[in-house]
């Protein structure tokens, strides 16, 4: 800090650049007062009628702000919906086609009839076999 102070003095001098007039820090809030009382004693004059009130400009995101989010609600309703829609009539549109595969695989001529003894039979276990054909 002294270096700073030391090479400031040595390019500069000791000369202050700037001086405040006598007595002027005395008498610097009466002057402030009175100046002040003086502004708010004179009369403010009336705008002209042709100048418009300085209000902003209004963009165009501040004016439809809620209509462009109340459309961006409907078309997520909508969107759902349709979405939910789609996938119901994928999921009826597989049961339709799984029933009719089953129906057909059965009661085509082309396969034959199949008994209620061959469905059975198809469905034991080897325990079930073995006891059915002890008792025959």
């Amino acid at each position: 800090m002294e270096t700073d102070e030391r090479y400031i003095e040595s390019r500069f001098g000791k000369k202050a650049p700037f001086k405040v007039p006598e007595g002027y820090l005395d008498n610097l809030t009466q002057s402030i007062i009175s100046n002040v009382e003086a502004v708010g004693k004179e009369a403010v004059p009336a705008a002209p009628a042709s100048v418009k009130s300085a209000a902003p400009a209004v963009g165009w995101w501040q004016r439809y702000r809620r209509y462009v989010a109340a459309a961006a609600c409907v078309a997520f309703v909508v969107g759902g919906v349709s979405v939910w829609q789609a996938q119901s009539s994928a999921e009826a549109g597989k049961a339709h086609v799984a029933t009719a595969i089953h129906n057909s695989s059965y009661d085509a001529p082309a396969y034959g009839s199949v008994s209620d003894e061959e469905i059975n039979y198809s469905m034991l276990d080897n325990e079930d076999m073995y006891s059915l054909m002890a008792s025959n």
